[in-house]
């Protein structure tokens, strides 16, 4: 139990840190995402 709530401590600190220098501007869409990493429409109808 309180190696559970170590952890969640330091995930949040994780997550306030990365939300403090969020950058809306720098977002790229799923279908970018995909294209950069190689990935088809096809590789992901059967997944």
């Amino acid at each position: 139990m309180v190696a559970e709530k170590l952890n969640d401590a330091r995930l949040l600190a994780v997550a306030s840190e990365r939300m403090a220098h969020f950058n809306p501007s720098s977002l790229i869409s799923e279908e970018e995402m995909n294209r950069r990493l190689g990935i088809t429409e096809d590789e992901l109808a059967d997944f």
